[in-house]
């Protein structure tokens, strides 16, 4: 895990001092190594900041050389032995044991198709000195960054945009559309690649870039499927699985669980195959977290004690022979309590738990620090927890596995049972089930979430037998955001790049609601990849980066193994939510192999932090004191009176607490980056 970045210029040889500005700024990323690089016989420099986790010798210093080719790495090739062991046979000699000379010798081999024989994470650029091409990738999910600027002729990049802020003052400036739909619908990433800078971009996840002769090419190498089938699910499982060890194979302790009756647990849904896909899906999860294993410093683990990190703990924990270290945040309030299913899962597990209980009083001082490691604003209070979390890692390990993206491959949140519900209604309506069915699903999520899902149920099916080609025209209409009425004017109209906003009351269609293009016929399905693609897992990822390399760690998310990924979105919707048990396929899988009282919680509460209670008393004039500051006030986004009636709702009990944590995330942002708070510092 490192840090990255690079000027290719047309206007002459690259000033050193520029490269040395970047680095600097990026030393967080990298504590244990730094290489610039300059060709002297091009505008060209590459700058590297090593975090070493593999071969931990000089030999993996970077800018790494081969022939005509220099590489700056960011990110791991978790099946880097194999693809050596590969290119060893076609004549390939090797100098290190680093994954980054994998890269370099991969493309040598097979030229920019080699990103499609990666399993990992990655964001790099690799420069042609032969061809005066650069060549830039970045992995299928964005779990690393690349960010770029191409102006006056000149390509730049780097793993943060702070280092191209540090290294042109000019580029610090809002972008207002990006800022609109972030306070509107709290969204971090533009699918298009867009960021909260005018000019600076974002590679978009599964995307190549080349920069060469001043033309810049940008396209995409890897997408899912749209079409499920089971079959071929199983079959490509299988054929991923064959030679690879199993869990029995793996384990290394003498731990013991519980023996579960899946069926006892989880009833009898009317599923077929589903035990054999749960295999598979086992089969693909274990040996996900056995690749991530692979470093040559102490790895960790984050447990929250939900089914997602606690099945990475209980699997990590029998490959082993020594305790696992985890690390989990705890909160007293009962809102944010998971100490219990923590605590049974480390100690089932027989792990070095680490805890920390994050205290309202420590977030005012910490709030600028953390909107500086993020460079954008943060839609999330979460972050705090695990900014925490990984403060308590550094020292202990280098290496921490977490769980994100099992919630988005496997449908974990209860917002999606209206998606499921409909689901349901189309294979009822196509005469797969019957209609009983869909009202004895109702009954059982209403008992879950104390609320009526009638109305809903009542809705899909009315949209189930809408002709298909009706429902798909519908589906492709991406809707309107219309300004929030708590921004003034003025940004508003600019945000919606000139046009009036006078009227409040939906004469102004606004600007096109963010959504991916239709992929999926299957309504449950395409919500997860919305979410995995653009609502969920890139601000997720975002978080997860800027947090852990805040200090020093690489945090690497084996659920988002583009095995499993592929594997998940190839499997009919109902291999997801049966009843009110969400996350059919990993509950079924992990039977038996972690605490029950884990594998049957039912509640689902992501990453809590208490937020909403500390707004309303220890943090509430922090609060009023950042929004009554004169820089608030004149800063012209948000309108003061409109954010002390939010202020007042929520201290008289209504949870306004998000949208009180995207006002404080963009106005501390704009101290940090539009006036430089964070530069001076």
């Amino acid at each position: 895990m490192c840090g990255i970045a690079g000027i290719v210029s047309g206007r002459g040889p690259v000033d050193t001092g520029r490269l040395e500005r970047m680095s600097r700024v990026l030393a967080h990323r990298g504590p244990d190594d730094q290489g610039i690089w300059v060709d002297p016989e091009v505008g060209l420099g590459l700058v590297h900041r090593r975090l070493s986790i593999l071969d931990l010798s000089e030999r993996g210093h970077q800018p790494m050389q081969r022939g005509s080719a220099v590489l700056v790495f960011n990110g791991e090739i978790y099946n880097h032995p194999e693809l050596r062991e590969e290119l060893q046979a076609l004549g390939h000699q090797f100098s290190s044991d680093t994954d980054a000379e994998v890269v370099l010798e991969a493309w040598l081999e097979w030229g920019d198709e080699c990103v499609n024989r990666f399993n990992g994470m990655w964001g790099f650029a690799l420069w042609d000195r032969q061809k005066r091409r650069l060549f830039c990738s970045r992995d299928r999910f964005g779990v690393k960054p690349f960010y770029y600027v191409f102006k006056e002729g000149e390509f730049r990049f780097a793993s943060e945009p702070k280092a191209l802020l540090t290294e042109d003052p000019s580029l610090r400036r809002m972008r207002p559309d990006t800022l609109m739909r972030f306070l509107a619908e709290g969204l971090v990433d533009d699918e298009g690649g867009a960021t909260f800078y005018p000019e600076i971009h974002r590679l978009p996840p599964a995307h190549n870039l080349t920069f060469e002769d001043d033309r810049l090419r940008v396209w995409r190498f890897w997408t899912l499927k749209a079409e499920p089938d089971l079959e071929v699910a199983l079959v490509q499982a299988r054929n991923s699985l064959a030679g690879i060890p199993t869990l029995d194979d793996l384990t290394r302790t003498d731990l013991t669980f519980e023996p579960s009756d899946a069926a006892a647990v989880f009833g009898t849904p009317q599923v077929q195959r589903i035990d054999e896909a749960a295999e598979a899906f086992r089969g693909l999860l274990v040996d996900a977290v056995r690749l991530r294993l692979r470093a040559d410093v102490p790895v960790g683990t984050c447990l929250s004690g939900g089914l997602d990190s606690g099945s990475i703990v209980s699997l990590a924990s029998r490959m082993r022979p020594d305790p696992m270290d985890t690390f989990s945040s705890l909160y007293p309030q009962a809102d944010c309590d998971e100490s219990l299913f923590i605590r049974a899962i480390a100690d089932r597990c027989g792990s070095r738990a680490h805890e920390v209980q994050p205290r309202p009083e420590g977030l005012p001082d910490l709030f600028p620090r953390m909107m500086w490691h993020q460079d954008e604003p943060s839609a999330a209070p979460g972050i705090y927890s695990q900014w925490k979390v990984m403060e308590a890692a550094q020292g202990h390990v280098t290496v921490l596995l977490d769980g994100q993206g099992g919630d988005e491959i496997l449908a974990g949140y209860h917002s999606y049972f209206p998606e499921h519900l409909t689901s349901l209604a189309s294979r009822i309506v196509s005469g797969e089930e019957d209609e009983g069915r869909l009202w004895e699903e109702v009954r059982l999520i209403e008992a879950l979430t104390g609320r009526s899902y009638t109305q809903d149920a009542h809705r899909a099916l009315r949209r189930a037998r809408r002709p298909r080609w009706l429902a798909r025209l519908g589906a492709n209409r991406p809707g309107r955001i219309k300004p929030p009425h708590y921004l003034t004017a003025e940004f508003a109209s600019a945000a919606m790049e000139g046009r009036t906003v006078r009227d409040w009351l939906g004469r102004t269609r606004g600007m096109a609601r963010s959504r991916p293009s239709r992929t999926f016929d299957d309504r449950l399905l395409q919500r997860l990849y919305n979410d995995l693609t653009l609502h969920s897992i890139p601000s997720l990822l975002r978080y997860e980066d800027r947090n852990s390399m805040a200090f020093s760690l690489e945090s690497r998310t084996p659920f988002l193994d583009y095995r499993l990924v592929e594997f998940c979105f190839s499997l009919p919707a109902r291999f997801k939510i049966s009843g009110a048990e969400t996350k059919l396929l990993l509950r079924r899988a992990m039977s038996g192999l972690m605490p029950r009282e884990v594998v049957e919680r039912k509640d689902k509460l992501g990453f809590p932090t208490p937020v909403s209670h500390w707004f309303r008393n220890e943090l509430k004039e922090w609060v009023e004191s950042v929004f009554h500051d004169p820089r608030f006030k004149n800063r012209g986004i948000l309108q003061p009176s409109a954010v002390e009636e939010v202020l007042r709702r929520h201290a008289a009990g209504e949870d306004r607490s998000w949208e009180l944590w995207r006002f404080l995330s963009a106005e501390v942002w704009a101290r940090q980056f539009l006036d430089g708070d964070g530069f001076s510092a």
